[in-house]
């Protein structure tokens, strides 16, 4: 259902796409001259080339080889006009021109049945973990071909090959090209096809918190912001949460559709709180959305978002909506709501430390939540089946940054190079000395163990990566700056948030934390790889070993 059909012209679509991209970069063929105001006297701007100093490269090898390090430019002589001489001539004003005029490299979109095979990945694969596309319903169209693309660019990250990441690769930068071209016409189009859009560019962007590629990063980053925008723009004057209630004077069929659409809305808002974390986690800067109060809305329960057709949707609809149906209200009654939540959390967290607001008030308050996250949780069903999310991972890495200034320990391993590092190696022998550096450990430990047994074929989720580059961190920042090496913690069950997980993981804690620091770091980078289905992960990786070759 996911597939191209016959009817579906993948040429057309080619062709669209370039004309789009072309039109956005298109120069006048002919650069029209302009009287001079002055009279025959033309204007030759007169340059002292100054040339910069070149300065050696200084950069450290755990700075070059960091996830969102984009390398150095090399400085250039710089032009500089002499005296009052404010005008230019044409050949300035054409100069101009050139530099202007978007870099573009159009390429063909991959055959027919490589799209089919991306798509079907997608779906299989991704889906689980990023539920924001109604799988039952969803058919490639022309309305939503940018959306298909989207959703193949990511589907090509399971194809097993680098030929396919390279295809899936350029799909994503041709897309964003043609999103970037054509946003403004699409949001003055139809609510539809502006929520389409949206929908494309939240998938691309995870695509690019993804891949591993610095720039790519840079782009999630610098287009967050846009994304979020054209969402207020294409949901104006809609009411949130979205209208989910059943007209009787439609079929099912049509109910079913129109409930899709909303549920699909309130998913995306969701999702984009998700990567707003995420970003602000990776780069640490402050979350770009608000994570405290306002009406967000609810969530389906998984059950009725996944129902495979209309009538079966009908039927766990009217049980659900059913008040003799004893089901707990709780908030959690969605995966993803249960995961858009979480990353509040964690997001409040990032803006308590960038805006140096953190003390133990704070840290107490962060805490307080994530505990009750946590009870609420045990409560529901998602606690005891499958997990493609890994909740429990992303619960522990919170719980981690709350005891480890993250950023701090990077800088001091080389992250801004040899200064940064020296600055901060004396606030990170303080924190390694501490009892918090201890109880980030242990949930250091604990995010080892979950990834340790997660199955071979279990996609690991989007935050999995960056949790365990966090774990390997603080094992590595404990090793290097402390000599008492020796986990000496009395009474891990008096930890609260230790204690609610029961006698299993305290005897789990005690027994881990025995392990040699240094062994520990090793056995990170082996499990980043081992889930390095995403190229982010294999980056962390080699971050981790080269600073660890530093030591």
């Amino acid at each position: 259902s996911w597939s191209l059909g016959d009817d579906f012209d993948v040429t057309a679509l080619d062709l669209s796409l370039s004309s789009t991209i072309s039109d956005w970069a298109e120069l006048p063929t002919h650069l029209s001259t302009f009287p001079d105001e002055q009279g025959d006297r033309q204007f030759v701007p007169v340059e002292q080339n100054i040339t910069v100093p070149q300065t050696r490269n200084t950069e450290t090898p755990v700075q070059q080889n960091w996830f969102s390090h984009r390398g150095s430019i090399d400085s250039k002589s710089t032009p500089l006009m002499q005296g009052n001489q404010v005008h230019a001539d044409e050949s300035y004003r054409a100069g101009l021109s050139r530099r202007l005029q978007p870099r573009v490299h159009d390429e063909a979109l991959p055959p027919f049945d490589t799209l089919n095979l991306f798509a079907k990945l997608y779906f299989t694969r991704f889906h689980p973990l990023f539920p924001v596309i109604h799988a039952a319903s969803f058919r490639p169209t022309t309305e939503n071909a940018l959306l298909f693309l989207s959703i193949c660019s990511v589907g090509s990250l399971f194809a097993g090959s680098q030929r396919a990441v390279a295809q899936g690769t350029r799909i994503f930068e041709r897309l964003n090209k043609a999103i970037l071209a054509s946003w403004e016409s699409i949001l003055s189009g139809s609510k539809c096809d502006a929520v389409l859009m949206v929908q494309a560019g939240v998938i691309g962007q995870t695509f690019a918190i993804l891949s591993g590629r610095p720039r790519d990063l840079l782009l999630a980053d610098v287009l967050h912001g846009t994304v979020n925008a054209w969402m207020r723009e294409a949901t104006k004057g809609s009411p949130i949460p979205p209208d989910r209630a059943l007209d009787t004077a439609l079929s099912i069929e049509e109910n079913w559709h129109r409930w899709v659409d909303a549920e699909q809305q309130a998913r995306i808002y969701h999702a984009l709180r998700i990567h707003d974390a995420e970003l602000a986690s990776l780069l640490h800067h402050e979350p770009v959305l608000r994570h405290r109060g306002g009406q967000k809305p609810d969530l389906a329960p998984d059950v009725l978002f996944t129902a495979p057709t209309a009538a079966k949707w009908a039927a766990l609809y009217h049980r659900l909506e059913d008040p003799t149906d004893i089901i707990p209200h709780i908030n959690l009654n969605s995966s993803f709501s249960a995961y858009s939540q979480l990353e509040s959390i964690n997001a409040r967290l990032i803006d308590a430390r960038r805006s140096h607001s953190f003390d133990t008030d704070t840290a107490n308050e962060i805490s307080h939540h994530l505990i009750e996250w946590r009870t609420q949780y045990n409560q529901t069903s998602l606690s005891t089946d499958t997990d493609p999310l890994s909740l429990p991972i992303l619960w522990h890495a919170i719980y981690l940054s709350l005891y480890a200034d993250i950023n701090l320990l990077e800088q001091a391993i080389g992250r801004d190079g040899h200064d940064q590092s020296t600055n901060s190696a004396h606030a990170a022998c303080t924190w390694a000395s501490s009892p918090t550096a201890k109880n980030s450990l242990i949930h250091a430990l604990l995010i080892q163990r979950h990834i340790e047994t997660m199955r071979v074929s279990t996609e690991p989720a989007i935050h999995v990566p960056r949790a365990l580059f966090h774990a390997g961190l603080v094992w590595l920042s404990f090793w290097r700056f402390t000599t008492d090496r020796q986990m000496r913690i009395a009474g891990y069950d008096s930890i609260p948030e230790i204690r609610m997980l029961g006698a299993e993981t305290v005897n789990m804690v005690e027994e881990g934390m025995c392990e040699d620091g240094g062994h520990v770091v090793y056995r990170v980078m082996d499990l980043l790889r081992r889930v390095g289905r995403w190229g982010i992960a294999e980056t962390f990786a080699r971050v981790l070993g080269t600073a660890v070759e530093g030591v």
